[in-house]
């Protein structure tokens, strides 16, 4: 989420560090100027089922809850931005702490926070993540580039032990903080708050035009006791700059909040977890409102269970300090991999940490929140985020608007017994952070 205000070029920058999710969706594009926006209309997927079986319960499990969005800091000083969401602690020109369970909607058992981060340019290229206080990661949620307005990811951070995170830049941007929502430890087996993938991601909303004006999204293969959805929102072929924003369908007013941000003539996607509503026809949807002129697609991942869901503790979610797993650029000093960047039409495959800082046996490790990178693009395109050997759709969780473009974002992916794999439609570096681990049985 960021304010609605309508940044100019929202492309991130060459300096990385990341966190990845969501997957968008097709588009007939030429590889000209444009990007490609990868998609699979009309994929058949049954219902997911939640399931009632029993996963051994790890240390460290929680399940989620709604919040917001709610903002929780604005840097900007100047009007009409002077005296909102200065509710934090500034502990120099590019850190900030804020105290995410100090706040009144948040209960005392949150262990983790799902937030927005909107980083605004301020005429150096770099990056701004969110982490646990105190934590000095080399990580980035937001990259920018000269030209960018305002960058917009989302992240999910694990809460330091005084529930607190700081949000830093690589330079002193001005950033913008919505809380969407925590995760709350669990001691036992819950109903509400899981996460279940799909079997299959999902098309939603194919290929529509909007332009100031809010579009209903049935969802409708999605239980009608589900809380929440997890999507990725994209935008394409835009005619203006201009953001997304995504709420329950029903809610009176859309907030003074942003899901995705977006400039003329770019695509771009984002993750997004989102409160369902009901339409006219007493089906789960999402309302989606556009504040410019540009062409909607929502693809589906997974949902988060009601209270009328089975108690089960697949599903939980287990968070850990940010931990890099794959960085191909062969100049960085963080996470060598021994791997060269990924040339157009490769795949790179990665293994779960097992057993050590915060993650359990891969056995028992469905999914996780990470966030992925695409640095340096050498052409337009897309990468696609899935388990590793296991089938790809036509999907994708970047989209490349530009040679030489940087992006990420948060994405939120089933991991297979191999583990979780990347594949590049284009050519460049990849880097990817998982930010946590969902409880249950991995994909064969």
């Amino acid at each position: 989420t960021t304010n609605r205000t309508t940044p100019p070029n929202l492309t991130p920058a060459a300096d990385v560090a990341g966190f990845a999710d969501t997957v968008d969706s097709p588009l007939a594009m030429s590889l000209g100027r444009r990007a490609f926006i990868a998609g699979a209309a009309g994929v058949v997927a049954a219902t997911a089922n939640s399931g009632s079986t029993q996963a051994a319960m790890p240390s460290g499990a929680s399940y989620y809850q709604l919040v917001g969005p709610v903002r929780v800091a604005d840097t900007r000083r100047y009007p009409p931005y002077t005296n909102v969401a200065k509710n934090f602690q500034r502990l120099s020109d590019r850190v900030i702490r804020i105290d995410i369970k100090g706040r009144s909607d948040v209960p005392n058992d949150a262990v983790a926070a799902v937030v927005t981060i909107a980083a605004i340019y301020g005429g150096q290229a770099g990056w701004a993540h969110a982490v646990p206080a105190g934590n000095t990661s080399i990580v980035a949620n937001v990259n920018l580039e000269a030209g960018d307005g305002a960058v917009l990811n989302m992240a999910t951070v694990r809460l330091a032990a005084n529930g607190k995170i700081d949000v830093r830049g690589s330079s002193p941007y001005d950033v913008i903080i919505d809380l969407v929502g925590v995760y709350r430890s669990a001691t036992s087996a819950v109903r509400a708050g899981r996460t279940v993938f799909l079997p299959k991601t999902r098309r939603a909303l194919n290929n529509v035009r909007v332009s100031k004006r809010r579009q209903t999204v049935p969802i409708s293969f999605v239980p009608k006791g589900a809380e929440a959805v997890i999507v990725n929102l994209a935008a394409a072929g835009a005619r203006s700059p201009g953001f997304l924003t995504a709420v329950a369908t029903g809610t009176p007013e859309i907030p003074v909040v942003s899901s995705l941000n977006y400039s003329t003539g770019e695509d771009r996607s984002a993750g997004s977890i989102v409160k369902l509503g009901v339409d006219r026809n007493g089906t789960p949807s999402i309302d989606v409102y556009s504040e410019g002129d540009v062409q909607m697609y929502v693809d589906v991942t997974g949902y988060i269970t009601g209270a009328s869901d089975t108690q089960s503790t697949q599903g939980l979610f287990v968070p850990v300090n940010p931990h890099r797993v794959i960085d191909t650029r062969l100049n960085t000093e963080v996470a060598r991999t021994g791997k060269s960047r990924l040339w157009p039409h490769w795949s790179r495959a990665f293994e779960l940490p097992q057993n050590t800082l915060g993650f359990g046996a891969r056995s028992q490790m469905s999914g996780v929140a990470m966030n992925v990178a695409l640095v340096a693009a050498m052409n337009y395109g897309y990468v696609t985020v899935l388990g590793a050997q296991t089938t790809r759709e036509l999907v994708s969780n970047l989209n490349v608007t530009r040679i030489g473009h940087t992006v990420s974002n948060h994405v939120t992916s089933r991991a297979s017994t191999k583990g979780v794999e990347l594949y590049a439609f284009c050519a460049g570096d990849v880097v990817a952070d998982i930010a946590g681990w969902y409880v249950g049985a991995p994909q064969a």
